[in-house]
């Protein structure tokens, strides 16, 4: 048995007294790591750097996960206030939250977000620190494409 083994086994089989002598010497353990860190500065900085750039791309994907599940998040509060507690097209009753988005109702939505500067969930993010503001409705891509299409012929 090697000494990773042994230290495993000790760890296991040993584990009330760890508990116990670590709760008893808290002070002087922590003094000792201090000691330690401040003798071994150097080495910690190169560990700690390798670590950094072996871990970049777990980090990365990480974030990504964590900002994908904000932005659903974001997008279905938004969805179910503008769709009156549903997530469906006000006109056809299409629910696929991917082809459904906020339309202003009285149109100017594209002069809008330019003057925001705002798109996407960060105008989401705008809309829900406004309070929701009346003049949008949930509209499927195929209705909000009809309705910017028959509003465009009537002018």
């Amino acid at each position: 048995m090697d000494r990773t083994e042994y230290l495993a086994t000790y760890r296991l089989t040993h584990k009330k007294e760890l508990q116990d002598y670590r709760k008893t010497h808290k002070d002087q353990i922590r003094d000792n790591n201090r000691r330690w860190r401040a003798n071994h500065k150097d080495e910690l900085k190169i560990k700690n750097h390798d670590r950094y750039l072996n871990e970049k791309e777990s980090r990365k994907e990480y974030s990504k996960i964590q900002y994908r599940k904000r932005k659903e998040k974001i997008t279905r509060e938004v969805f179910l206030h503008y769709g009156y507690d549903k997530i469906e097209c006000c006109r056809c009753g299409f629910n696929n939250i991917f082809a459904l988005t906020l339309d202003h109702i009285n149109g100017g939505g594209h002069k809008h977000r330019e003057s925001l500067r705002r798109t996407g969930m960060v105008f989401y993010r705008w809309l829900q620190k406004q309070g929701y503001p009346e003049g949008y409705q949930l509209m499927c891509m195929n209705c909000q494409f009809i309705k910017f299409k028959t509003e465009d012929m009537i002018k």
